[in-house]
């Protein structure tokens, strides 16, 4: 057996690594209206920084198209207008080609009005890897309970996901979660948080609040973290003008390896009916 496994432990030593960065990053009000070009320079320029980014607080698309006309060879989807009041879209920014787009995006149906804004859901390829990406940008509220009941629901998102998706077995659950890893809240289990609780991931350095979950099956996931504090690269730790021209969040990013065996046969995969399907919209 051990002369049978030890060439294929060999060739995957040799092989070159294949990585991209896959980054999550709730840009401040990302609006038209709200962003000269100065400021959607500065923010390509970080955005470039990364191979795929899930953008949460859009509220409109006419502002991704302006990203897009500084982002040669990325293209982006949009969810539909998700939160109670001002409405808010999701966005998954990626380079074309490392990353395809399968299937169709959706947004969670929630008819008991359980999340202040549903979760937003698609699934791409990167070299040999397939995998399902679901983002949130969950409540404040007026206090940490309203919080706390939002991530215990979690957990039922990821296992209808899995649910859906057949032998497709990689998920990962990134956005702004308004709470660190290690509230008492998540009942994430086998999931797990790479960002730890002492990375603060706003600006301010007061909080821990954006996040990348990952399950067992995801070892195409590493678990090389990294945060840019543009706020002190760019601004010199000037947190106002920080937050003012770019956002009061830092992007998070994970590293992702591509040339591994997938772990599913078919690679095929479609959106579940009780979901709605987000075509690119133009609010």
């Amino acid at each position: 057996m051990g002369r049978l496994l030890l060439p294929g432990v060999l060739l995957l030593c040799l092989l070159p690594l294949a990585a991209q960065d896959l980054t999550t990053w709730n840009i401040r009000i990302l609006s038209d209206n709200s962003r000269d070009d100065h400021e959607l320079d500065v923010i390509a320029s970080i955005l470039e920084r990364s191979d795929f980014v899930a953008v949460q607080e859009v509220r409109d698309s006419r502002v991704l198209d302006r990203l897009m006309e500084r982002l040669e060879g990325w293209d982006y989807v949009l969810s539909l207008p998700v939160g109670r009041g001002v409405k808010e879209f999701y966005a998954f920014l990626y380079r074309t080609e490392l990353f395809t787009l399968l299937g169709a995006p959706y947004t969670l149906i929630d008819g008991e009005d359980l999340f202040i804004r549903e979760p937003f859901v698609a699934h791409f390829r990167t070299g040999t890897f397939d995998f399902s990406i679901v983002t949130i940008h969950s409540i404040y509220g007026d206090s940490k309970e309203e919080r706390r009941r939002e991530a215990s629901l979690l957990d039922d998102v990821i296992r209808f996901v899995d649910r859906e998706n057949g032998e497709e077995e990689d998920i990962l659950l990134l956005g702004d979660f308004n709470l660190p890893g290690d509230d008492e809240a998540w009942e994430m289990d086998p999931y797990i948080p790479l960002v730890s609780p002492s990375v603060k991931t706003t600006v301010s350095d007061a909080s821990s609040y954006d996040n990348i979950w990952i399950g067992p099956a995801s070892l195409e996931v590493t678990t090389e973290i990294s945060l840019y504090s543009f706020d002190e690269d760019l601004y010199g730790n000037d947190d106002k003008a920080a937050s003012r021209e770019v956002s009061d969040h830092r992007p998070v990013t994970v590293r992702l390896r591509n040339n591994l065996p997938d772990d599913d046969s078919e690679g095929d995969w479609e959106y579940p009916e009780s979901y709605i399907p987000a075509p690119r919209l133009a609010p």
